[in-house]
């Protein structure tokens, strides 16, 4: 064998290992989902995040000012689009226009969510926004899968309330519901939201699966683009919906180009308690 053909078979060698290596990689990827809520109010900070890679999916407030136009726009990306659905909660605080409440009979909750699914054009799930008091209410969270049963919606329970009863009501029903486990800024700093994206990916690789909720902040905003470039190579960012359907599977979606970054710093930040966004 002349050193040509040695030379040729040690380099077809190595890319055949590369290339299997890579694949194993990618197969056995921990798949983590980010969805950022409250879409259709702040403009310069919405737009932002449609920057983040189109894997990152939102969550469009349907009454608000600039949700169709955030709709469009993503759905133009290939980005993924869910209905964040106001929710009445346990507290009282302001609340969103045509938010749902327990007190609703089925007739009502299902023509507000149909209004809502007419005002975010694209969307493929819903989530709720707040909803401590409606998620807990069985019969409530019943009226809802039944009026999502005809849409193809999945519906991903951001579990503002640990007595949610959202899987349970969707039992017969062919609505497939997900559950948030992670929230990424509770507390509004980037060092709260870098804390809480390791935490994800820690159980990402731990379950196989997470999916994190985070908000458009501007600490998230930063946060997420510095941080999000440098996700792990064994954590593949995907879609809600793609959680769903291709378990374990690669994403086709391409990534949009991203410039490197450097880590974010550390800095010290006395222990919040934990909170549950609304």
């Amino acid at each position: 064998m002349t050193y040509r053909q040695k030379t040729k078979r040690i380099l077809l060698t190595s890319l055949l290992f590369i290339t299997s290596s890579l694949i194993a990689v990618s197969a056995g990827a921990a798949q983590l989902a980010i969805v950022i809520d409250d879409f259709g109010y702040r403009k310069q900070d919405d737009n932002r995040i449609l920057e983040l890679p189109p894997q990152v999916s939102i969550a469009i407030l349907p009454n608000s000012p600039f949700g169709r136009e955030m709709a469009e726009k993503a759905h133009r990306q290939g980005r993924e689009i869910l209905i964040h659905m106001p929710m009445a909660p346990i507290s009282k605080q302001p609340l969103e226009r045509d938010t749902l409440r327990p007190s609703m009979s089925a007739a009502e909750i299902d023509q507000l969510i149909k209004a809502a699914i007419a005002r975010v054009p694209y969307a493929v799930g819903m989530n709720n926004h707040m909803g401590s008091a409606m998620t807990s209410d069985l019969t409530a969270m019943q009226h809802v899968m039944t009026s999502l049963s005809g849409s193809g919606f999945y519906f991903l329970d951001s579990v503002t309330i640990g007595s949610t009863k959202a899987t349970q009501a969707a039992q017969g029903k062919p609505v497939r519901v997900l559950r948030r486990q992670v929230f990424l800024d509770n507390v509004q700093t980037e060092e709260e939201t870098r804390k809480q994206l390791n935490r994800a990916v820690a159980l990402a690789r731990k379950q196989g699966s997470v999916i994190a909720i985070g908000h458009p902040h501007p600490s998230t905003v930063r946060a997420l683009h510095k941080l999000v470039p440098m996700l792990p190579p064994d954590i593949e960012l995907v879609s809600p919906g793609y959680m769903l359907t291709h378990a374990g599977k690669p994403s086709s979606v391409r990534p949009l180009p991203v410039k490197p970054v450097k880590p974010v710093e550390k800095e010290k930040q006395k222990p919040a308690e934990p909170e549950k966004p609304c």
